[in-house]
C-alpha cells in the first residue's frame, strides 16, 4: 500500500559564460540517462554571455532547435527565454553586467542567483537541478552555495566533462547520431561529433532546507537566512517537536506532543487525515508531499484513510472475536470514505468537506499548542500546506516531524499489519 511517486518535472538552472555549449550538453545528457522532462530552463548570465547565447543557441547557428531535433523533443515543450527576453544581470549602475571583475559585480551576480534559486525552490511541483559548470567559478560557487541553502531533497547539483578534445572545439555543442567532422582548434585535426561523449556527475551537497525550514523563514533575504542558519547550526538546536504520538482507539483517541501530559482531542475525521499524513511519511521514511486529489484517487490510501478513520471513531474491536469483528467491519459505512463522494461524474475531483476538515484541524492544533504551554511549537512544525496551487485539493500537504519521531497506536493489530505499523502501545 506505499505511495508510489512520479518523477516531478525539473527546472534547470544554468549559469553561462562564453560557452553557451555547457547547456546544451547538459540537456542531452539529462534526456540521455532518462532524466526527465526539463520543463523550464533559467539562463544567468553577462551582456557578454548573453549575447553568445542568443548567437549560437537562437539567431545564426540556432543549435537550440539542432538540440530538439537530434532528441526527437517539441522546442516548445522547454519553457527557454525568448530571444529578447536573454540579458545579463543588472550591475551597481543599472547596466547589463559585461562581466563579473570587481566584488560590486559580483555581489549584484550573486543576488540574483540567490533570487532565482529561491523562487524556483518555492515550486513543489518542480524539480530544480543546477548546472555549475558554465560562466566564471565564483558565478559556480554562489550557485551551489543558494542550492545549499534552499535545496528540497529531491533538488540535485551536477557539472559536465566533455570527452576529449570536442570540450575545445568551438563547433561542437552535442555528441550528433550522423557523422558531423569538425576541426579541432589548434590543431587543425578533425574530429567526428558522433563519437564525443559526455559525462554527468553528479555533485553531492548538504541539503540545510529540510532541517532549517520549520525553524526560520524561509521566505527572508539571503543574508538574513544565513545568519539565521547560522544560529541554528551552531547552537545544534534540536527538532522543537521529539514526539508526535497519535493513538486511535475511538473515545481514547488523542494526538500528544512531546509526552502525555500534552494531549489534543479532535474528531475523528481531523485526527484520522493526521494519522493518514504521518503514516505516509512511514512508509516512505522521510517527510512525504502528498496532495489530497491523490489521496482519494488511490484506492490503497483511501483505505488506509478507512481504516483510522474507522478506528478513531468506533475503536479498534479488539475486545471481540474475530466474527463479530468482521461483522462489525462490515457494517461500518461513511460517505466520506468513498470514491464517488469525492469525485463528479468526469472523475474530476471535488474538495467537498475537506478544506472545512482541515481549517478545523490547523485552528484546533493553533488552539492546542498556544493553551498547552508549547510556545515554541508552531502549527507548521506539525502539519503545513503550500498555497501555489488556488484549489485546495491540489495543494501539498506535509508533516516536517522527522519519520523517526511519529507513532501511531492504538490499531488492532490485523490492522496494523496491513498498513506495515508496528504498535508501540504498551
Amino acid at each position: 500500500m506505499s505511495p508510489k511517486p512520479k518523477n516531478k518535472p525539473i527546472t534547470l538552472i544554468a549559469t553561462i559564460g562564453s560557452s553557451p555549449a555547457v547547456l546544451t550538453e547538459a540537456v542531452y545528457a539529462l534526456y540521455q540517462r532518462g532524466i526527465w522532462p526539463v520543463v523550464e530552463i533559467e539562463l544567468i548570465t553577462t551582456s557578454h554571455g548573453a549575447e553568445k547565447i542568443k548567437g549560437s543557441l537562437f539567431r545564426k547557428n540556432r543549435y537550440w532547435q539542432k538540440l530538439c531535433d537530434e532528441l526527437g523533443i517539441d522546442p516548445f515543450s522547454v519553457k527557454i527565454p525568448f530571444v529578447h527576453e536573454i540579458k545579463g544581470v543588472d550591475g551597481p549602475d543599472g547596466n547589463e553586467l559585461e562581466d563579473v571583475r570587481t566584488s560590486e559585480e559580483d555581489a549584484r551576480m550573486a543576488a540574483e542567483i540567490q533570487r532565482k534559486v529561491q523562487k524556483h525552490t518555492e515550486d513543489s511541483s518542480k524539480r530544480v537541478f543546477g548546472l555549475l559548470s558554465g560562466g566564471r567559478k565564483t558565478m559556480s560557487s554562489h550557485l551551489m552555495s543558494a542550492m545549499q541553502l534552499f535545496s528540497r531533497r529531491e533538488d540535485r547539483l551536477f557539472h559536465l566533462l566533455v570527452s576529449e578534445p570536442f570540450e575545445n572545439i568551438p563547433d561542437f555543442y552535442f555528441p550528433t547520431k550522423e557523422s558531423q567532422p569538425m576541426k579541432a582548434k589548434h590543431s587543425g585535426k578533425l574530429y567526428d561529433a558522433k563519437d564525443a561523449v559526455i559525462d554527468l556527475i553528479n555533485i553531492p551537497f548538504i541539503r540545510f532546507r529540510p532541517f532549517l525550514e520549520t525553524r526560520i523563514d524561509y521566505s527572508s533575504s539571503f543574508d538574513q537566512l544565513m545568519a539565521e542558519a547560522d544560529e541554528q547550526l551552531l547552537t545544534n538546536q534540536q527538532y522543537q517537536i521529539y514526539d508526535l504520538h497519535i493513538h486511535l482507539n475511538g473515545s481514547d483517541s488523542a494526538l500528544y506532543v512531546n509526552g502525555r501530559e500534552h494531549e489534543c482531542r479532535m474528531e475523528p475525521r481531523q485526527l484520522s487525515i493526521l494519522a493518514f499524513l504521518v503514516w505516509m511519511n512511514i512508509q516512505q521514511g522521510e517527510p512525504f508531499d502528498i496532495r489530497w486529489r491523490d489521496v482519494v484517487k488511490d484506492p490503497d490510501m483511501r483505505e488506509a484513510l478507512h481504516i483510522f478513520y474507522r478506528t478513531a471513531k468506533e475503536g479498534n474491536f479488539e475486545g471481540i472475536n474475530e466474527s463479530n469483528r468482521q461483522i462489525n467491519l462490515e457494517e461500518f459505512q461513511d460517505e466520506w470514505l468513498e470514491y464517488e463522494y469525492w469525485h463528479d461524474e468526469n472523475n474530476k475531483p471535488l474538495k467537498r468537506s475537506f478544506p472545512k476538515n482541515k481549517s478545523v484541524l490547523f485552528s484546533q492544533l493553533e488552539s492546542f499548542l498556544q493553551q498547552s504551554g508549547l510556545s515554541d511549537i508552531k502549527r507548521e512544525h506539525i502539519i503545513r500546506e503550500s498555497s501555489v496551487s488556488r484549489r485546495v485539493v491540489d495543494r501539498i500537504i506535509k508533516i516536517p516531524v522527522p519519520v523517526s519521531q511519529c507513532h501511531i497506536t492504538g490499531l488492532h493489530p490485523k490492522d496494523a499489519e496491513m498498513l506495515g505499523l508496528i504498535d508501540e502501545s504498551p
